[in-house]
């Protein structure tokens, strides 16, 4: 058995010598040649992490992303992207309404309000499945600090939680009799069931919230730019104007019901009517469609009429009046054009004042205050902004004199920060009896207004502003808009500001 062994042993290297020689035949019925063992695999190599920043210190409340999305792998392999808050304040947790890139690798974040510059420590982690790779970055929260002055934002906030803001919804305050005053606007249920207005009054003596009231208005508007105002029809009372621009429609709500077809409005308001004094006309500016008079024509059905066409095309977004005194921005000319409304005749036109609009900056808001002696006297503020927040915004104020209707006067304020959204020219001061036309600014980026005041106190004689230095004043929130509400007591005067960033709506009242 051993010699048998031996010689199947002998035979078994003599054909691995043979197969190491690259000679001859294996013969019938001898193993075949092993295979060689298979070759370890190659070891695997970490991916890389490379990342952009929109911003390595952001102001306070701002947006800022973290782009990882260039990471490789150089064996291909599909890759997992995280990004891990380690220390810092945490981001603020409202929405990101701003125009932020998204997509895989990309995280973007507001920046937190904090009340010194702070760092943000975020680590970067790629994972190809086998192995991560990881990278820490600092964003280090620039604190805003902007000189404001304080003494007008009262400390009572009206929360209307069960109302979610649409994109291009308005608001507006107005009065609601002797000592009440509130908020007007155009919301979505928080059931996305319908569209309504609603009213908001708050009772200046007690400073208590009441229930809102709200209307149900026919159709879907979702998605429809609105703007909201109030004026006074039908012997004194007091209606809400809802002009829905892709419709073609203004609603008259509440005092006074009825609904006027007309193309693309974007602008209203109520004059005197000289045919009937007891009741109001109604300017409405259009988008592309001009600028009309309706008026109250059938004194016994009470249905405003549009009677009159004072522009057949044209934009004019930008419309205010008082008595029977109207003015409007031309957008095509760049004009301020004034016009005084006649019984039985077509509204007169007077002059018109050229409007310088900055290269590169776009026109925000325009604002308007007539005085009682007419449109040859009156104060107007543009507000203009190339949209940036550290960017450049602009405020042009006109006004002229009484006694000299002719001479205008131009002032001219520029700041960086604060991209603005609205415009109101009142007076602030409600224990003057005066005709001072401050101007205040709501800014949609950072939690102050501008606040520009007119320092003359005129009680009689002639009217001329007297325009102080811009200042900050600081909010308790971002702001989307900014009314002013009076009452007959000259105590109750109140400017209120809302605000629509979180997606429900908000208001605070401002006490001068």
């Amino acid at each position: 058995m051993r010699l048998k062994t031996a010689a199947v042993a002998a035979g078994a290297l003599a054909l691995a010598l043979s197969g190491c020689g690259g000679g001859g035949g294996t013969g019938s019925g001898q193993d075949p040649i092993a295979s060689p063992p298979p070759l370890p695999p190659p070891a695997n190599t970490p991916p890389e992490v490379n990342y952009t920043l929109s911003s390595s210190s952001p102001d306070e409340e701002q947006p800022f992303w973290i782009d990882a999305s260039g990471s490789t792998d150089s064996d291909g392999d599909a890759l997992t992207i995280a990004v891990t808050q380690l220390s810092g304040p945490a981001p603020s947790n409202v929405p990101l309404f701003e125009n932020v890139p998204t997509g895989e690798g990309i995280f973007a974040f507001r920046a937190p309000e904090v009340s010194a510059d702070s760092a943000m420590e975020f680590e970067i982690s790629v994972s190809d499945g086998e192995d991560t790779t990881t990278e820490n970055v600092t964003i280090s929260v620039r604190n805003i600090v902007l000189s404001p002055v304080g003494g007008i934002v009262s400390g009572d906030l009206a929360n209307f939680g069960n109302l979610q803001n649409p994109v291009g919804a308005d608001f507006f305050s107005q009065p609601f009799g002797a000592l009440t005053s509130g908020l007007i606007g155009v919301a979505d249920k928080a059931d996305d069931t319908a569209r309504l207005s609603f009213r908001y009054e708050n009772d200046l003596t007690t400073e208590e919230f009441v229930p809102v009231v709200e209307n149900d208005l026919p159709d879907s508007i979702a998605g429809e730019n609105t703007l909201v105002s109030s004026g006074f029809f039908k012997s004194g009372s007091q209606s809400v104007l809802v002009a829905l621009e892709e419709s073609n429609r203004v609603h008259l709500l509440q005092a006074f019901e009825q609904v006027l077809t007309t193309q693309k409005p974007c602008a209203v308001a109520s004059l005197l009517s000289p045919d009937i004094p007891i009741l109001s006309d109604l300017v409405v500016g259009s988008r592309d469609n001009g600028l009309r008079l309706f008026k109250f024509d059938d004194v016994n059905g009470m249905n405003l009429e549009p009677s009159t066409v004072i522009e057949a095309s044209g934009e004019y977004c930008h419309v205010g009046g008082d008595s029977n005194d109207l003015v409007a921005y031309d957008s095509s000319t760049q004009s301020l054009r004034f016009w005084t409304t006649q019984s039985g005749a077509a509204p007169l036109e007077g002059a018109s004042l050229p409007i310088a609009q900055p290269q590169g900056l776009d026109l925000v808001g325009a604002a308007f205050k007539l005085n009682a002696t007419g449109a040859d006297t009156f104060t107007a503020a543009f507000v203009f902004s190339d949209g940036v927040h550290d960017g450049h915004h602009e405020v042009h104020i006109y006004s002229n004199e009484q006694g000299n209707p002719g001479i205008v006067n131009t002032k001219v304020y520029s700041w960086t920060k604060g991209v603005p959204s609205d415009i109101i020219i009142e007076d602030t001061n409600s224990m003057d009896a005066s005709s001072q036309s401050d101007v205040l600014i709501a800014l949609e980026d950072i939690p102050y207004l501008i606040f520009i005041d007119d320092e003359q106190d005129v009680m009689l004689g002639t009217y001329s502003p007297d325009y102080a230095p811009l200042q900050y004043l600081p909010a308790p929130f971002w702001t989307s808009s900014v009314r002013h509400s009076w009452g007959l007591d000259l105590a109750s005067d109140a400017l209120v500001l809302t605000q629509t960033r979180t997606g429900t709506v908000t208001m605070v009242e401002l006490t001068p």
